[in-house]
């Protein structure tokens, strides 16, 4: 019986390979509109304009230095 199957199953690959990508298409919408997935994006996002202010004020203060010492070379 299995046999039977697989080999139907192979006489109509493109119908197996479309009906996998519905069915990812499918999962992965239901997925994406998850509160899982909003809240770990989310909190990624929030991480990284963290970061990124934290990377401006060390490049506001390395300007600074950086004008100090070029001011006192002078």
């Amino acid at each position: 019986m299995y046999k039977k199957i697989v080999d139907h199953a192979i006489e109509h690959k493109l119908a197996l390979a479309f009906a996998g990508g519905v069915a990812a298409a499918i999962i992965g919408k239901k997925v994406m509109e998850s509160q899982a997935v909003k809240e770990a994006t989310t909190n990624c996002v929030a991480n990284v304009l963290a970061v990124k202010g934290e990377a401006e004020e060390k490049l506001a203060e390395i300007k600074a230095d950086a004008e100090e010492k070029a001011a006192k070379e002078e």
